[in-house]
């Protein structure tokens, strides 16, 4: 509980920080939004979307700092065990925060994760890493719905199994025919391990 209060805590830093503010006190996932904001300068007012959605976002910290950076509301896919880990997690970081925002829409079956995305006009969606380390057969699942979306985050590392992801980020690019494709390597995560330095940073 102590280390979800201080990460809760750390979160409402958020409000503090102006808008055109640098996010780098976020770390790596602040420098990969930051950078997004200059691969594409629309890209913030895109994620202001009524709604945002994560593929596989782990314990769910990150989806919280979207939902107050940008006053959206994020809507979580994953696989079953880890949305009954991050539920728990989350609702106790709930008790510490101050901001009155609710708990995210979580989703671990595919049929109502569509149903309710079929309701909402407006949303962004966003995967670091998770969405190109799944199956081809579970990805092309969500075509459809990341080209309605405002616009596409995703970051990737160079292969998964068998599958060369950067090829098949480049032939996704082509099928989403409401999108232009944006990408880059993450050498501006200076910090980080030369390995994740090349790995990329696709808009959609």
């Amino acid at each position: 509980n102590c280390a979800i209060e201080e990460i809760s805590l750390g979160i409402e830093k958020t409000f503090s920080v102006k808008k055109n503010s640098s996010k780098a006190w976020m770390s790596n996932f602040g420098l990969i939004l930051e950078e997004a904001s200059k691969l594409d300068p629309n890209f913030e007012n895109l994620i202001r979307a009524n709604y945002f959605v994560e593929f596989g976002p782990g314990l769910g910290f990150n989806g919280q700092l979207i939902s107050l950076l940008y006053n959206s509301n994020p809507i979580f896919y994953d696989l079953p065990e880890i949305k009954n880990v991050r539920s728990l997690v989350l609702k106790e970081y709930k008790k510490f925060s101050k901001q009155r925002k609710q708990l995210p829409d979580e989703f671990s079956e595919i049929n109502p994760f569509f149903e309710k995305i079929n309701q909402i006009p407006k949303f962004s969606f966003i995967s670091t890493w998770a969405f190109t380390e799944t199956p081809v057969e579970t990805r092309n699942k969500f075509l459809k719905m990341i080209n309605k979306s405002q616009v596409s985050l995703i970051v990737s590392n160079p292969k998964f199994e068998d599958v060369d992801n950067y090829l098949y980020l480049e032939h996704l690019s082509k099928k989403l025919i409401n999108h232009k494709h944006i990408f880059r390597d993450l050498g501006f995560l200076k910090k980080s391990p030369k390995f994740l330095q090349k790995h990329q940073l696709h808009l959609f």
